[in-house]
Protein backbone atom coordinates (compact mmCIF):
# COMPACT_ATOMS: atom_id res chain seq x y z
CA UNK A 1 0.00 0.00 0.00
CA UNK A 2 1.78 3.16 -1.20
CA UNK A 3 0.30 7.10 -0.62
CA UNK A 4 1.74 9.52 -2.58
CA UNK A 5 1.55 13.27 -2.35
CA UNK A 6 2.37 15.77 -5.47
CA UNK A 7 0.55 18.94 -6.18
CA UNK A 8 -2.16 19.88 -8.37
CA UNK A 9 -2.44 20.25 -11.69
CA UNK A 10 -4.58 20.67 -14.70
CA UNK A 11 -4.84 17.16 -15.57
CA UNK A 12 -6.36 16.17 -11.68
CA UNK A 13 -9.36 18.32 -12.35
CA UNK A 14 -11.95 16.29 -13.95
CA UNK A 15 -10.53 13.58 -12.02
CA UNK A 16 -10.81 15.18 -8.39
CA UNK A 17 -14.28 16.50 -9.94
CA UNK A 18 -15.83 12.91 -11.02
CA UNK A 19 -14.61 10.91 -7.64
CA UNK A 20 -16.46 13.33 -5.51
CA UNK A 21 -19.71 13.50 -7.60
CA UNK A 22 -19.57 9.68 -7.33
CA UNK A 23 -18.86 9.49 -3.84
CA UNK A 24 -21.96 11.72 -3.42
CA UNK A 25 -20.27 15.32 -2.12
CA UNK A 26 -22.16 17.25 -4.76
CA UNK A 27 -20.48 20.77 -3.72
CA UNK A 28 -16.96 18.78 -3.88
CA UNK A 29 -18.01 17.77 -7.65
CA UNK A 30 -17.87 20.91 -9.49
CA UNK A 31 -14.80 21.57 -11.72
CA UNK A 32 -14.79 25.30 -11.11
CA UNK A 33 -13.62 24.69 -7.41
CA UNK A 34 -10.64 23.25 -8.49
CA UNK A 35 -10.12 25.55 -11.74
CA UNK A 36 -10.02 27.86 -8.79
CA UNK A 37 -7.55 26.32 -6.09
CA UNK A 38 -5.67 25.15 -9.42
CA UNK A 39 -5.34 29.40 -10.70
CA UNK A 40 -4.60 29.93 -6.49
CA UNK A 41 -2.08 27.69 -6.52
CA UNK A 42 -0.43 28.55 -9.12
CA UNK A 43 -0.25 32.15 -7.92
CA UNK A 44 1.35 31.21 -5.06
CA UNK A 45 -2.31 32.38 -2.76
CA UNK A 46 -2.35 28.61 -1.96
CA UNK A 47 -1.05 25.43 -2.03
CA UNK A 48 -2.70 22.16 -3.35
CA UNK A 49 -1.99 18.53 -2.70
CA UNK A 50 -3.39 15.79 -4.26
CA UNK A 51 -3.40 12.39 -2.70
CA UNK A 52 -3.60 8.85 -4.72
CA UNK A 53 -3.13 5.33 -2.64
CA UNK A 54 -1.98 2.54 -4.73
CA UNK A 55 -1.85 4.99 -7.75
CA UNK A 56 -5.66 6.06 -7.63
CA UNK A 57 -7.06 9.28 -6.57
CA UNK A 58 -7.67 9.62 -2.97
CA UNK A 59 -8.06 12.97 -1.54
CA UNK A 60 -6.41 16.40 -1.21
CA UNK A 61 -5.61 19.39 1.38
CA UNK A 62 -5.23 23.17 0.25
CA UNK A 63 -3.54 25.57 2.83
CA UNK A 64 -4.79 29.14 2.39
CA UNK A 65 -1.28 31.30 2.88
CA UNK A 66 -3.38 34.14 3.91
CA UNK A 67 -5.81 33.70 6.00
CA UNK A 68 -9.25 35.56 6.52
CA UNK A 69 -9.61 34.30 10.05
CA UNK A 70 -9.00 38.08 12.19
CA UNK A 71 -6.92 36.02 14.67
CA UNK A 72 -5.42 33.82 11.77
CA UNK A 73 -4.57 37.15 9.92
CA UNK A 74 -3.05 39.23 12.52
CA UNK A 75 -0.36 36.30 13.43
CA UNK A 76 0.24 35.33 10.12
CA UNK A 77 -0.92 31.90 10.22
CA UNK A 78 -1.89 30.07 7.60
CA UNK A 79 -5.08 27.87 7.66
CA UNK A 80 -5.32 24.21 6.21
CA UNK A 81 -8.82 25.31 3.87
CA UNK A 82 -9.91 22.36 2.48
CA UNK A 83 -9.22 18.36 3.74
CA UNK A 84 -10.95 15.60 2.07
CA UNK A 85 -10.56 12.21 1.45
CA UNK A 86 -12.77 9.87 -0.23
CA UNK A 87 -14.71 7.78 2.13
CA UNK A 88 -13.19 4.23 0.46
CA UNK A 89 -9.65 5.72 1.49
CA UNK A 90 -10.37 6.48 4.88
CA UNK A 91 -8.77 5.28 8.46
CA UNK A 92 -5.71 4.62 6.34
CA UNK A 93 -3.32 7.81 7.22
CA UNK A 94 -3.89 9.93 3.77
CA UNK A 95 -5.18 13.19 5.79
CA UNK A 96 -1.94 13.01 7.93
CA UNK A 97 -0.09 12.66 5.40
CA UNK A 98 -1.63 15.43 3.40
CA UNK A 99 -1.09 17.68 6.40
CA UNK A 100 2.76 16.18 7.02
CA UNK A 101 3.23 17.44 3.38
Amino acid sequence: MSITIRQLQAQDIQTISSAFMAAGFGGHGSPSLYERYLAEHEKGERLVLVAHFDGEFAGYGTIWWHSDYPSFAEKGIPEINDLNVLPRFRRRGIATRIVDE
